[in-house]
């Protein structure tokens, strides 16, 4: 009897009306970046622990970035054939189960090994929760809700380091993946109990799709001068800021700031964000600016940014304000090019556009794994070659935009 009317409820009311839906998606959103970032401050304690150089460290990272961006271009056409609600389940198992073994390691081969799984699970969570948004809201929906969800988002990565900075204080390094293996448990109790199967029904399942079908379009995407103008804008932002969170717990180490205090440093970068994603938005409305001036506007920001931080660099390398100041330049500057590259990217062919979100997530996750990857070999860990690292990924996105600008517009000519 109970059953028949929970039942009547929930046909009652649609599954995207209700409260399950609006919290449990933006934790699957948020999921990623928490993992990703909650572990920084106590990175220089599990140097110690394992016994391992700072590089080495760096690539819970870029492991993590790199499995995360190249799942994308599988998990979004699996889920078309199998259905959403198997495979968040199975990915935030993935996601659970792999945090909470990470606590338990005693090697840090078989941590990578761990964080490679729970990259997938994060993955899985991130891709699914975007594709339930979009089964369940109209395109006007699904950017009214997107709008109210990215500012918290764009928050996360000044709020992961500092419960990581807490956790890692009051506990230990282990405390940061217990926190994420119990993220991951309750959100698998809310999907489990609450998250139906959302997948249309117009998508049946075929052997030969959607693997081919994707194949196809990934193919005509690559092809695309134009896609890859705007796609490269979110993947060289990713870039600059992922090796700046990279390097930074041993920037800081380096400058005088306790681990305890590393979670604080960030709050200006995500001010700096929403600050940067407000203003163009202001902008655009009020003045009709275009995407490709508005990335212009986004550019400026981001190398200004880069440049203060190679002054800083040079001329205080042991003192972060001036550290800090820069990268807030940066990251509002990667509030203008992250949203707008994006949109670029997935407008270039209105056929294409969910290829071109599997494609352009694998493009962004990669740049970020090459920055923070290719900060410890290039800095050694040196504050006074960190600016120099920054400005290069500056100045290659600039010559890259430039390049692939120039071959887009020869082939609207030509055309």
């Amino acid at each position: 009897m109970i059953e028949t009317i929970q039942s009547q409820a929930r046909r009652e009311r649609p599954f995207h009306e209700t409260t399950a839906f609006k919290v449990g998606t933006t934790i699957l959103l948020l999921s990623g970046l928490v993992a990703s970032d909650i572990f920084l401050p106590a990175l220089p304690a599990m140097v110690k622990v394992f016994n391992i150089s700072q590089t080495e460290a760096q690539a819970l990272l870029s492991i993590f970035l790199l499995i995360m961006g190249m799942f994308q271009l599988f998990i979004g056409p699996l889920s078309d054939w199998l259905g959403r609600r198997p495979l968040l389940l199975t990915s935030l198992f993935l996601y659970s189960v792999s945090s909470l073994a990470m606590s338990y390691t005693k090697h840090y081969d078989h941590l990578l090994i761990l964080r490679a799984i729970q990259a997938t699970g994060a993955c899985g969570a991130i891709t699914l929760g975007r594709a339930i948004v979009g089964d369940q809201l109209s395109k006007e929906q699904a950017a009214q809700f997107f709008l109210i969800v990215f500012p918290i988002v764009g928050c996360s990565p000044a709020i992961a380091p500092l419960i990581g900075g807490i956790l890692n204080e009051t506990w230990s390094w282990k405390a940061c993946f217990y926190f994420i293996a119990a993220l991951g448990s309750i959100t698998f109790i809310l999907v489990w109990l609450s998250f139906p199967e959302t997948r249309p029904a117009s998508k049946e399942k075929h052997l030969d799709s959607p693997f081919s079908t994707y194949a196809n379009r990934y193919i005509r995407l690559i092809c695309l001068p134009g896609f890859w103008f705007y796609a490269l804008t979110p993947a060289f932002a990713y870039m600059g800021y992922f090796a700046y969170i990279a390097e930074s717990p041993f920037l800081m180490q380096q400058q005088g700031i306790q681990p305890e205090y590393f979670g604080y440093t960030y709050v200006s970068l995500s001010i700096a964000y929403v600050s940067g994603n407000v203003l163009i938005r202001k902008i655009r409305s009020q003045r009709q600016w275009s995407i490709n001036r508005s990335l212009t506007l986004g550019y400026l920001l981001y190398t200004s940014g880069a440049g203060f931080v190679l002054m800083a660099s040079i001329l205080t390398p042991y003192h972060f304000i001036p550290f800090i100041f820069g990268m807030s330049f940066l990251a509002a500057g990667n509030g203008i090019l992250l949203p707008l590259g994006t949109a670029g990217a997935m407008t270039v062919d209105a056929n294409l556009s969910g290829a071109a979100s599997g494609l352009l997530g694998a493009i962004q996750m990669t740049g970020g794994a090459i920055g923070a990857h290719w900060v410890g070999y290039t800095t050694a860990h040196s504050p006074e070659l960190f600016g120099y690292c920054i400005a290069s990924i500056a100045l290659i996105a600039i010559f890259f935009q430039v390049m692939t600008k120039y071959q887009s517009n020869q082939q609207t000519h030509t055309a």
